[in-house]
């Protein structure tokens, strides 16, 4: 067997999945970039809405507004700041102010119910900060707008100070969210843009990724498929720019479990993977149809294999660390079949498994 050219039956450097690291196609590194402005857009409008200290207008919207009580009004509550209206049918005084501080850096102007902001109304701090909307109760609910002191914005439904229902969120720095929110955080299904054009299309569970989602990069690579806490997590199909495709099972952004990992060159590889590497019993096909079938580590070739050649004789033989080290004898693979061998019983049925 000493003819068979050795070379061609090792699985070379440029046929490894760990391309999957090139700079403008890689899983984690561009993802990264982005997750560094998905998490200042999901937490920026909280640090308004969540702090305890609710009169903080650099850390929040607030929460829980104090409210003015009646006596602390001017004698004259038609004076030139205040219009009320008032109904003689129950205790309840609506008015409309002007503007009237709340707290000690706040101004508010619209709609009051009984001292608390109710109704239309645009409450500004003293650092720049302002909501314009719907109050109902001291609280936004409804409709509104919160502008943030570094220029982001949300637009969309509130509910007691919280982001709920349907909203948009728009960064400074050129972030955009629109879609559901739940308290606060991103639920349901949304979209998020980046300035660079890549794009998130999916579903989000406390904020996060979570289930069914589509990211495109801004070099044309994508990844659809299951998310958990915004990483690739279950079965998922990933396409770079160069028309290689993957899909299979991720773990954690990695190809983890068993895939088909396709080249546009017609190179495909079948089986298991582990961090991203071959790793397991795998089968690699040439573009010319010369087939390897057999155990893998790292990447690479390691242990019991089966390489069909171009004329379809199958050979068996022992690869360590990426190289063939002997080509076993018919007689040889002959008794291993009649012991029962379970690695080799396991390659001739994966042979034939489809990918």
């Amino acid at each position: 067997m000493g003819g068979i050219n050795c070379s061609k039956c090792t699985i070379t450097e440029t046929d490894t999945t760990t391309e999957i690291q090139n700079k403008k196609s890689n899983i984690t590194e561009t993802y990264k970039n982005h997750l560094t402005e998905i998490i200042h857009l999901q937490y920026l409008i909280r640090r308004y809405l969540r702090s305890p200290n609710r009169l903080n207008p650099k850390v929040q919207i607030q929460t829980h507004i104090p409210n003015p009580s009646l006596e602390k009004f001017p004698q004259n509550p038609l004076s030139s700041s205040q219009k009320l209206s008032s109904s003689p049918q129950n205790n309840n005084l609506s008015y409309t102010v002007t503007s009237i501080e709340i707290g000690n850096n706040a101004k508010y102007t619209g709609q009051m119910l009984n001292g608390l902001q109710n109704g239309e109304g645009t409450q500004t701090w003293s650092d720049g900060a302002r909501y314009e909307g719907e109050w109902l109760q001291g609280k936004a609910n409804g409709y509104g707008t919160f502008y943030h002191i570094n220029g982001d914005i949300y637009r969309g439904y509130w509910k007691d100070d919280k982001a709920n229902g349907q909203g948009t969120y728009t960064s400074s720095n050129g972030v955009k969210y629109e879609g559901s929110w739940v308290d606060d955080c991103q639920e349901g299904y949304g979209v998020e843009t980046w300035k660079d054009g890549s794009i998130y299309k999916g579903y989000y569970k406390n904020g996060l990724k979570n289930g069914y989602g589509e990211y495109s990069w801004d070099d044309g690579s994508k990844y659809s498929g299951n998310w958990v806490n915004n990483m690739h997590e279950g079965y998922g199909k990933y396409e770079w720019f160069d028309k290689r495709i993957y899909k299979g099972n991720f773990h954690e952004n990695n190809l983890n479990g068993e895939g088909l990992y396709k080249w546009p060159d017609g190179k495909e590889y079948f089986g298991n993977f582990y961090k991203g590497k071959r790793n397991g019993l795998g089968r690699f096909v040439w573009s010319d149809g010369r087939v390897f079938v057999g155990f893998w580590n790292d990447g690479k070739q390691d242990g019991l294999g089966m390489y069909v050649n171009e004329s379809k004789r199958k050979l068996f033989g022992v690869w360590a660390f990426g190289k063939r080290k002997k080509w076993l004898s018919e007689d040889e693979v002959e008794r291993m079949k009649n012991e029962d061998d379970q690695k080799l019983k396991e390659i001739l049925e994966f042979k034939g498994k489809e990918g």
